[in-house]
């Protein structure tokens, strides 16, 4: 979501306060490559320490540092499919859910005994998620565990990107390569279209709003003529005209 402004003007990189050379590496490798892809300098980015990212909650967030950084800024953690605890890292309830039923599934369909996969411990980490401090905004992570994991997972982006490997909202980096999850997580959608274009694109998403939606204009449908009907029926019977209410007298329409 960053460069659709080319200048990174909606953008802020969440960086320590102290941060380290691998770091501030990371930071200029991904402006140069924004750069690169737009074609525009980024002059426009701010940077910001994540203890302060409740006050740019208007912008894109981009959180570039280590694993004790996010630790020491929570709010930045409450909407993670995949978040640190306990010294690792562990699946958000809704994700151990939607994980749980997929090995059930996965199970029934292969005869096989789904085999847990809590135990996480990568040397870096990537992960998109909607933004906590507003609606239409994303927040990505990019961290490492250590100095020598970041360097080394700056250098396998770098070398690929855009990377093949990087998808679904979290990417783990683990022994050289990027192993990417698709974990559940809120749905929300970013940029601006027309309302014809913006249906067309959200409702083979969720199909079930077209059922609803239509249901609804059934049954009001149904009860306008049950209506209708009840209003023939008395003036017939009775040679008054009534409207839907009952009241005699009411002029015929």
């Amino acid at each position: 979501p960053f460069t659709r402004i080319a200048d990174l003007g909606d953008t802020v990189v969440l960086l320590a306060d102290n941060p380290t050379p691998a770091e501030l590496s990371l930071y200029l490798d991904l402006l140069g490559y924004f750069g690169l892809q737009t074609g525009a300098p980024s002059l426009r980015v701010q940077v910001a320490s994540p203890a302060d990212a409740a006050s740019y909650g208007n912008k894109e967030l981009l959180m570039l540092g280590s694993y004790d950084d996010l630790a020491a800024a929570p709010a930045l953690s409450n909407l993670l499919p995949l978040r640190p605890r306990d010294g690792g890292w562990h699946l958000s309830l809704r994700a151990e859910i939607v994980e749980t039923l997929r090995g059930w599934y996965q199970a029934i369909r292969t005869l096989k005994q789904p085999t847990p996969d809590n135990d996480l411990a990568p040397d870096g980490i990537i992960e998109q998620v909607e933004s906590p401090f507003s609606g239409n905004r994303s927040l990505l992570l990019l961290l490492g565990k250590d100095e020598s994991s970041i360097q080394s997972m700056t250098a396998g982006l770098m070398a690929q990107m855009p990377h093949d490997g990087i998808q679904g909202s979290v990417s783990l980096w683990q022994g050289g390569n990027f192993i990417s999850h698709s974990y559940s997580t809120p749905e929300y959608y970013l940029g601006d279209l027309n309302p014809v274009t913006r249906v067309r694109l959200i409702l083979p998403e969720h199909p079930w709003i077209f059922s609803i939606v239509l249901t609804a204009l059934v049954a009001v449908l149904a009860i306008w003529l049950n209506l209708w009907i009840g209003y023939r029926i008395r003036s017939r019977l009775m040679g008054v005209p009534y409207d839907l209410d009952g009241n005699p007298n009411a002029p015929v329409f």
